[in-house]
């Protein structure tokens, strides 16, 4: 009896002990996230082919806010998300060897917009000119001078997008930057705006064209033919995205379509990132320097 007993508590435990184990070997295939999110030695396929992974097939952390693809599915949307992070930690390493020039020396990833009662602090990037109607007073009408379009992305929220006008010929360049003539600025109000001389900052992307003719771009970039008007900024209803947009489109340069509004410098990135422009605008997804400030007018 007592033999019978004891196989019987034996086998009882053998099955506690396999139903463990199976339950065990479950609960890993389940909690498979740490592996899959693994970016070191990435297998799409395999990764792809599990069932236990129901959000994206990829994190990013920090850099996440760089990315073409939130969720790549293939091995070409996987390389274009890694080429991202490495633009994206190029210009971090850029801004924090040269800090003084900048804001900020880490990606803003922390949304403004939760700020009570809506005041928002702007992140101004440049140096304040003094007019625009002079600082843009010697740049040639004529002669084929490059519009450009510079996208400083950093972070989710910060970043600057600047307008430059270039013209080799004539020695002359000129980048600015717009923001309100004060700070922080609340939610829904207008304040006379203000332009800043980005020349010589690094930027993520741009966006170029060259132009015949500059007479209605620049009439209305520095209200030159109405000097006591000047542009208001509002947030994120009349920002430097949108009076920018409309400058170059005096030349013929249409933005890519935003998906969302406000944060601009980090949504044009976006839409940058996978937008095939036109035939006569150039796209630099590679980033670099804008070029430093020449030629007569304004502050310098």
């Amino acid at each position: 009896m007592k033999k019978s007993n004891y196989l019987l508590s034996f086998g009882i435990t053998i099955s506690v002990f396999a139903f463990i184990v199976i339950v065990a070997s479950c609960q890993k295939s389940k909690d498979s996230f740490d592996e899959l999110s693994d970016t070191k030695g990435i297998d799409l396929n395999q990764k792809t082919s599990s069932a236990t992974f129901s959000h994206c097939l990829e994190t990013y952390d920090l850099w996440e806010w760089s990315v073409s693809y939130a969720c790549p599915q293939n091995s070409v949307e996987l390389e274009l998300n890694k080429k991202d992070i490495k633009r994206a930690k190029r210009i971090d390493s850029i801004i924090k060897a040269n800090h003084p020039k900048y804001p900020v020396t880490s990606p803003v990833l922390v949304d403004p917009k939760q700020e009570a009662p809506q005041y928002f602090s702007i992140l101004n990037y440049g140096i304040p000119t003094t007019s625009i109607i002079d600082e843009v007073g010697s740049a040639p009408e004529t002669g084929g001078s490059v519009i450009t379009l510079y996208i400083l992305e950093y972070g989710s929220y910060g970043g600057v997008i600047s307008l430059g006008i270039k013209n080799d010929a004539y020695g002359y360049s000129r980048a600015v930057a717009f923001y309100p003539n004060t700070n922080p600025i609340v939610k829904g109000m207008s304040y006379p705006g203000i332009f800043t001389n980005t020349s010589g900052l690094a930027y993520t992307y741009s966006i170029s064209k060259t132009a015949t003719f500059l007479g209605p771009f620049l009439n209305y970039l520095s209200k030159r033919q109405t000097p006591s008007v000047s542009h208001n900024y509002t947030i994120n209803s009349f920002e430097g995205y949108h009076l920018f947009k409309e400058a170059i489109g005096l030349i013929g340069i249409s933005l890519p379509t935003l998906t969302t509004s406000g944060d601009y410098p980090h949504n044009l990135a976006q839409a940058i990132r996978t937008w095939t422009p036109p035939a006569n605008v150039t796209v630099n997804r590679e980033g670099g320097f804008i070029p430093l400030r020449q030629g007569d007018g304004g502050d310098l």
